[in-house]
């Protein structure tokens, strides 16, 4: 996958999740947010901060607020390990 691409990607693979949640998909939805927080969690400092500016919203959620709670959720998936992901512990 291309690395311009593989922001966008991601953003197209939340909306995917939450609408597998929606239609009441919970095996789906449980996939797709597994693959989202590896995913997350493998992004380089470039494309962390990179998301941040898209999903921001000045000037209630400037891009930086957003950058630092991402990496906050990056942290606090990473001390629970790769087996909390997938099976939600």
């Amino acid at each position: 996958m291309e690395k311009e691409y593989f922001v966008g990607y991601h953003i197209l693979e939340a909306l995917s999740s939450a609408i597998a949640e929606i239609n009441g998909d919970e095996g789906l939805t449980r996939h797709l947010r597994a693959n989202l927080k590896l995913r997350l969690m493998n992004m380089s400092e470039m494309e962390l901060r990179q998301l941040a500016e898209l999903i921001s919203c000045p000037p209630e959620r400037p891009a930086e607020l957003v950058y630092k709670g991402i990496k906050q959720e990056i942290e606090e998936h990473g001390s629970k390990g790769v087996g909390a992901i997938f099976w939600g512990a």
